[in-house]
């Protein structure tokens, strides 16, 4: 049986879900095992013998998750791919967003500023930093975007956390299953990238109040963090003139370059630089810029 090998296997351990069947399977074999051992007169009524025998039904037909295993080392989160920071004001500012996780008692956090100018990147490298902490028992990162739904969006937190497919239709009681499993997890943060619209938390299960539990949003509107009644609301700027200069120079431009107002506001939008650095030949830049 797969779960007897877990003991040989330390790179595996049974889902939460598992765990807590296997623990209350041990209760309803313990709680037989009094029942033998007493003589008549301390016999519980006939009811919860009964009741012992329908609970023992359920949990001899209850479908569990598979694979019932799950490699100790994914079941944390898997890191993501990081792109270069650039600027002391984003190195700052992921700084000051550690300290709200780990210092302080928020439990949500929203990450707001115009397109590009870097929140996804800040919250990656803070997602790829929380992997590292041994105070934090799960890392997710979920992009949301426009077309967004419910079940899918289940779906994915479910995933990400390794607890297994989520077949339940009815989107009730799939938040309810995952609300369930989430308030189990000691400390868990969940990061959701990119949210354009106000979220019912309670509608897809996510804990509100649970202990340990952190939510951290990036959206580019200071609204939809008022609507998610975020603690604590942090700005991304976009980039300082001597900062977008230096970013500049820092990839594949040229050192002698004219700045005028158009160039200035492009490069102080990390995301616009990097695609004009990816369409643009250095050779042909200046000229771009100068018609």
């Amino acid at each position: 049986m797969e779960l007897e090998s877990a003991a040989s296997s330390v790179r595996k351990k049974p889902r939460i879900s598992v765990e807590r069947w296997l623990k209350e399977t041990e209760r309803a074999r313990n709680n037989f095992q009094i029942i033998g051992q007493a003589n008549v007169e301390t016999l519980p009524p006939k009811q919860q013998v009964v009741t012992l025998t329908r609970r023992v039904e359920e949990l001899i037909g209850k479908t569990l998750p598979q694979p019932l295993l799950i490699e100790e080392r994914d079941a944390k989160g898997v890191k993501l791919l990081e792109r270069k920071l650039t600027g002391e004001a984003i190195h700052r500012n992921i700084e000051l967003i550690w300290d709200h996780l780990t210092k302080n008692h928020e439990c949500k956090l929203g990450i707001y500023g115009m397109g590009g100018v870097g929140k996804t990147t800040i919250m990656m490298h803070i997602h790829n930093r929380l992997l590292e902490d041994a105070t934090f028992d799960g890392v997710v990162f979920i992009t949301v975007s426009q077309d967004f739904s419910i079940k899918k969006l289940q779906s994915d937190i479910s995933k990400d956390l390794k607890l297994g497919v989520m077949e339940v239709e009815d989107e009730k009681k799939r938040a309810a299953m995952l609300l369930e499993q989430l308030e189990r997890k000691k400390n868990c943060v969940l990061i959701l990238d990119d949210v354009w619209e106000l979220l019912d938390l309670e509608e897809v299960g996510i804990p509100i109040r649970a202990n340990g539990f952190k939510l951290v949003l990036t959206t580019r509107s200071y609204y939809v963090c008022c609507q998610m009644q975020c603690q604590e609301k942090i700005k991304i700027k976009p980039l300082s003139q001597k900062e977008s200069r230096e970013f500049i120079f820092g990839g594949a431009w040229i050192p002698k370059f004219h700045f005028n107002s158009e160039t200035e506001a492009i490069c102080e939008v990390p995301l616009l630089k990097n695609v004009l650095d990816c369409q643009l030949e250095s050779s042909r830049w200046q000229e771009a810029c100068e018609e």
